[in-house]
């Protein structure tokens, strides 16, 4: 009986603790809570970096931003310079025109073409270009001797660094109508038709030179997203009896899906752009002529011949609208499917 009495009462001595604390730990209605006094911002410490980025701002001003000055272009009539004025004056000196370049988007020859042009180059560079560098990452990963995965990564990389200038040249040295492979046929005696003079053969050696100079460089942000995937799962599923296909359908992939899905995002704001480099490159360096796309159009007619400046505007600046609502578009949409987006 005592032995119980005394149980009971530190019984009572611990919930009076229990609810002491409790009470001390709840804030008071009356009293505010404490403010932590927010550190001023000193300059002095901080000037020295605000000056390191200062040249890298003007720059991203100057290119990036003050050129936005010009898509009044857009609405204003063509203007020539002449001697003594500036391109400026010439452009603030055109009449205004209003829409009139937008609606001739619509009416004027061989635009519709360059656009399609360019949406379906696009497409087939999605549809080829962008599952490729996965594939070859997933590929890597799986390479277990260390100097066949380094030489394979280096030799993979070096495309990358190569200038327009000299992979149109080698596109040209290999399918010219004097090139390498026009060389070979001839001797073993096989009748060839240079693929530069064909323009059926111009978008599939356009997506195959894009591939192999950028398959290597764009596996980088998918080889560090694998990195990143926790090695424990990988002995699991070994140990429950996954194959190596199985890990890599059920640990790796759903791994870098979130780096998939980002890419797919910027990716999509690029179906009204393309590699105006390559493109014209490959034109000027080959037999093939006239494969316009929006930037060739925009560039022979705005700035080469400057018969369509205004009209050249506003299709650039249609192109930029367009792309920014379809990232937006894909960004709303990969957030509600994959749960993943860049804003």
């Amino acid at each position: 009986m005592q032995l119980i009495n005394i149980q009971n009462y530190f019984k009572e001595i611990m919930m009076e603790k229990v609810k002491e604390e409790i009470v001390t730990e709840l804030p008071s209605k009356n009293v505010p809570p404490k403010r932590t006094k927010s550190k001023k911002y000193n300059w002095r410490t901080e000037l020295p970096f605000l000056l390191m980025l200062l040249p890298a701002i003007i720059l991203v001003v100057l290119i990036h931003y003050f050129p936005y000055f010009g898509l009044i272009g857009a609405f204003k009539g063509d203007y020539k310079t002449t001697i003594g004025q500036s391109g400026i004056e010439a452009l603030l000196g055109a009449p205004w025109v209003g829409f009139d370049h937008f609606k001739a988007i619509f009416t004027t020859p061989n635009v519709g073409k360059a656009i399609w042009n360019t949406i379906y180059i696009n497409l087939l560079s999605l549809l080829f270009e962008f599952p490729t560098p996965i594939i070859l990452a997933i590929l890597i990963s799986e390479v277990s001797f260390k100097p066949f995965k380094k030489t394979v990564q280096t030799l993979s990389y070096l495309p990358h660094f190569l200038s327009i200038a000299a992979v149109t040249g080698i596109v040209s040295s290999l399918i010219g109508q004097y090139g390498v492979i026009s060389n070979i046929c001839s001797l073993l005696g096989i009748e060839y038709e240079p693929l530069a003079s064909k323009s059926a053969a111009f978008i599939p050696v356009y997506i195959i030179t894009n591939v192999w100079k950028t398959i290597g460089w764009n596996s980088i942000l998918y080889l560090a997203a694998i990195v990143g995937i926790n090695k424990d799962l990988y002995e699991a599923a070994s140990i429950d009896g996954a194959n190596r296909f199985q890990q890599i359908t059920h640990i790796l992939l759903p791994g870098i899906m979130p780096m998939i899905m980002m890419m797919l995002i910027m990716r999509s704001g690029n179906l009204l752009s393309s590699n105006f480099e390559l493109v014209y490159g490959l034109e000027m360096s080959t037999e093939w002529k006239k494969f316009d796309v929006i930037s060739t159009w925009v560039y022979r007619n705005g700035l080469e011949t400057k018969s369509a400046q205004g009209l050249s505007m506003a299709l650039g600046l249609v192109q930029g609208i367009l792309s920014l609502g379809l990232i937006s578009g894909v960004n709303v949409i990969s957030k509600k499917v994959a749960d993943v987006s860049m804003w």
